[in-house]
């Protein structure tokens, strides 16, 4: 089981609990004044958590809607077109529980499947992105998704976990997303997800500009 270690987000007004292994990019390049990205530093897992304004767009009448539609902004539109997106819940979206801000949290998984022209690369934040670190032929990038809105805030925080397979980095035969065999890749995912929900803390509710939470 990981160890895992209270994190300060956004200057302290957020903190999470996040594996040890787990250190912020920021110290080595620049990211996103809304955004935090964290990267294993014995694999390739990243957490990425995104602090955007309220979706209430036309087309967006619920929750999930808002969920499906922060996720369509993550993966690429041609990826969607050419099915290399994979959704792999029975029920598509699954609503867990943001224990110290009793909300909801809504959180979905799935795979982009790599084409040749991204060799390389790999899902972060929104978008194919270059990484630094040298490593194998990318197959495939579990996604695992999960939104907290904030009412009070008009916030929508959104959390991206990043879980790339490469070829010779994983046993193909434990994985097999039909069956729900997620593999331990994975599975230890969720886990951190689990433990990101379950800690998730707004310690100062002027980072969005409201005097106080729910």
């Amino acid at each position: 089981m990981s160890q895992y270690q209270p994190i300060s987000l956004y200057g302290g007004a957020i903190t999470v609990s996040l594996p040890t292994g787990f250190a912020d990019v920021s110290t080595i390049r620049q990211v996103p004044d809304n955004q935090e990205l964290y990267l294993s530093q014995t694999g390739f897992t990243s957490v990425v958590f995104d602090l955007t304004e309220r979706v209430s767009d036309v087309g967006v009448a619920n929750d999930r809607d808002a969920l499906e539609y922060h996720f369509n902004d993550i993966v690429e539109v041609d990826d969607i077109i050419t099915g290399r997106v994979k959704r792999w819940d029975g029920q598509p979206i699954s609503i867990l529980l943001a224990q110290k801000l009793s909300l909801p949290a809504y959180t979905l998984h799935a795979t982009v499947h790599n084409h040749p022209q991204n060799q390389g690369q790999q899902h972060q934040g929104g978008s194919v992105s270059q990484v630094s670190r040298s490593k194998p032929e990318l197959d495939f990038t579990a996604i695992i998704l999960a939104l907290i809105r904030l009412p009070a805030a008009e916030t929508d925080v959104v959390i991206t976990i990043n879980v790339p397979h490469f070829k010779g980095e994983y046993v193909p035969s434990e994985v097999d997303f039909d069956k729900a065999d997620l593999g331990p890749q994975v599975r230890d995912a969720m886990q951190v997800r689990d433990e990101i929900l379950r800690t998730f803390e707004v310690k100062d509710w002027s980072l969005f500009g409201a005097a106080e939470g729910e």
